[in-house]
């Protein structure tokens, strides 16, 4: 499933953020996407939402600090 999770997600970034400059992996954190600031945190969020048919409780959402941790939160669903 993790796979599937972050292939999905690896599309989500690339539809949120136009220019990045490596591959979004678990362990990419905001640091490493330029624009992945807390407005496109939102952004993001919300695809994220849509793309997997449920919404983050804001707990949930605090937990979301890097790729790897999105999708354990994602898991958890």
């Amino acid at each position: 499933m993790t796979n599937d999770v972050l292939t999905r997600l690896q599309k989500i970034f690339a539809d949120t953020f136009d220019d990045l400059e490596s591959p979004i992996t678990a362990e990419t954190t905001p640091r490493d996407v330029e624009d992945w600031d807390s407005i496109m945190h939102v952004e993001l969020i919300i695809k994220i939402e849509k793309e997997f048919g449920f919404r983050l409780n804001s707990g949930e959402i605090a937990e979301c600090t890097e790729v790897g941790k999105i999708i354990e939160v994602l898991g958890r669903h």
